[in-house]
């Protein structure tokens, strides 16, 4: 079974899936039942029972999740395109890939009822499959077909637009949106709640009372995590880049701030960090 390939039915819970993150798999996720925010990039999207959200993994992205007396769940998928690629391109249906569009993911919100709860079916017995045995001569193959399937499936549903689901947004909801991109597009700057705030023309002690209620963290705390994930991905990706240089890039005072923070939140320093993932 290709490793590369994830399905899990009926998730409850689960602290791992609420931290910002990033894979390098494609995801399908169904929201089922809690009250969740979604984020991918600087987008945030109240999500409704059966929404679904189609995410390029390597795009920032968190579920802000509310304890308001029912428990957080959810249908996932992941998979890499270069599983499923030779498959698609013997269809002619690559194209299907580009309903993970780049930057702020695709939502669908379906029109009826009956394909929320089709798209489910599909997922569970997508999630089923994969716990069979991999012995099986085909059972690689069967499983790349349910995903092209599922990916058919939605291509074909009728749904409301992004653009529609998100002009209904509350205001709330959009100024957080705001916050969050004036941090996704400064967060190399020196910046402080006064700075913040004076960006998106809006109160400090509103931007800070905001922020908190909707996504359950601080505004210095998002802008922290977020410079630990981009910090992460240049660990990885840059060996032409020195650590020192890492941190400036990504907005540390320093490069010993920079170490503490992430031996504090990863557990590692940044030099053993980028030798472990090289």
């Amino acid at each position: 079974m290709d490793e590369e390939i994830y399905a899990g039915y009926d998730l409850q819970g689960g602290d791992e899936w609420l931290e910002f993150h990033t894979h390098r798999q494609l995801e399908i996720y169904q929201f089922i039942a809690g009250c969740c925010y979604f984020q991918i990039g600087s987008q945030f999207y109240e999500l409704e029972p059966g929404d679904i959200l189609l995410i390029d993994g390597m795009r920032l992205h968190k579920a802000f999740v509310k304890d308001e007396g029912e428990v957080y769940r959810r249908h996932v998928v992941h998979f890499t395109r270069e599983s499923i690629q030779p498959l698609l391109a013997s269809l002619d249906a690559s194209q299907l890939l580009e309903l993970f569009k780049e930057g702020q993911g695709s939502l669908y919100r379906m029109t009826k009822s009956s394909d929320k709860e089709i798209v489910a079916e599909k997922m569970r017995a997508l999630a089923e499959l994969t716990q069979l045995d991999s012995s099986y001569t085909f059972h690689e193959q069967q499983v790349k077909l349910q995903i092209v399937d599922l990916l058919m499936t939605l291509d074909r549903m009728d749904h409301q637009s992004i653009v529609e689901v998100s002009a209904r947004q509350e205001e709330p909801l959009l100024r957080v949106q705001e916050i969050a991109y004036y941090l996704t597009q400064h967060y190399q700057e020196k910046l402080d709640l006064d700075k913040i705030a004076s960006g998106v023309n809006l109160s400090k002690s509103y931007v800070s009372h905001l922020f908190r209620e909707v996504t359950g963290m601080t505004v210095i705390n998002f802008l922290m995590k977020y410079r630990l994930l981009q910090a992460r991905y240049h660990l990885m990706m840059s060996d032409d880049l020195s650590i020192q240089e890492i941190a400036l890039a990504n907005g540390f005072e320093s490069n010993a701030h920079f170490s503490r923070y992430f031996k504090q939140s990863v557990g590692v320093t940044p030099s053993q960090f980028r030798k472990a993932n090289r």
